[in-house]
């Protein structure tokens, strides 16, 4: 199977990236520990109508800031802990 990506879905997988992740980054206080209110999960309404490149650009988005902080370790387990679902 062949994958492709054009420059247009591209540009719309970067560009909700970068804003997903710049919300998540510069809200530190609400989107870190026990009780996260993330204000980019705000963007989760746009993923429909972008398709694919919605889909790409959330997750990467949603991964970049969660790996790259302090209290990353923390929040997994927190999650892992609380969760009703087992994982």
């Amino acid at each position: 199977m062949h994958f492709k990506i054009q420059t247009k879905q591209l540009a719309l997988i970067s560009i909700y990236a970068a804003l997903y992740a710049a919300l998540v980054i510069f809200l530190p206080g609400l989107s870190y520990g026990p009780l996260q209110v993330r204000v980019a999960d705000a963007l989760v309404a746009v993923v429909p109508l972008l398709g694919l490149a919605g889909v790409l650009g959330h997750t990467l988005g949603f991964s970049l800031p969660t790996c790259f902080h302090q209290l990353a370790p923390l929040t997994y387990s927190t999650q892992s802990r609380l969760s009703p679902w087992p994982l």
